[in-house]
């Protein structure tokens, strides 16, 4: 193997880790700032069978090509099992296109209009991570820096 072969083995290893460490961060910021709804504070109460925290554990992550056949999971408004979904596809990274996806159908109503709580503001749980989108990059090439 020559030092050239050599330089770009492990450059793209380094490039792989830093990103897969980039997609973790911005996929777990999305989730963390996705809202939790708390209906005590609702004009409006929901249908029977509301769950807060349905839009924030409704997140999946795929590698390839956005995930499909989306099907109910583990329930809590923590969205641990969001979280676990990002760390197990990360795993299989490797340089591949991701991809971090809500199917339910007002995951873009409550990222732009603020719905379902009547006068809120937009929450914007993707906006936010989007500006901070530089800052996670910067973090991530720090650490495998070690600095």
């Amino acid at each position: 193997m020559s030092f050239a072969d050599d330089w770009i083995r492990r450059t793209r290893r380094e490039v792989n880790t830093i990103t897969e460490a980039i997609f973790i961060q911005v996929c777990t910021r999305i989730v963390v700032q996705t809202p939790v709804g708390d209906i005590s504070t609702w004009e409006n109460k929901p249908k029977d069978g509301y769950r807060p925290g349905t839009l924030a554990n409704s997140w999946f992550a795929g590698i390839g090509d956005p995930p499909g056949g989306l099907v109910s999971r583990e329930h809590n408004v923590n969205a641990q099992a969001s979280l676990a979904d990002i760390q197990a596809t990360a795993e299989s990274f490797s340089g591949r296109v991701a991809y971090l996806v809500n199917p339910t159908p007002y995951a873009n109503r409550a990222e732009y209009l603020g719905w379902p709580v009547k006068g809120a503001a937009p929450y914007r749980m993707v906006g936010l991570t989007v500006n901070e989108f530089r800052q996670i990059v910067d973090i991530a090439v720090n650490q495998r820096r070690g600095r």
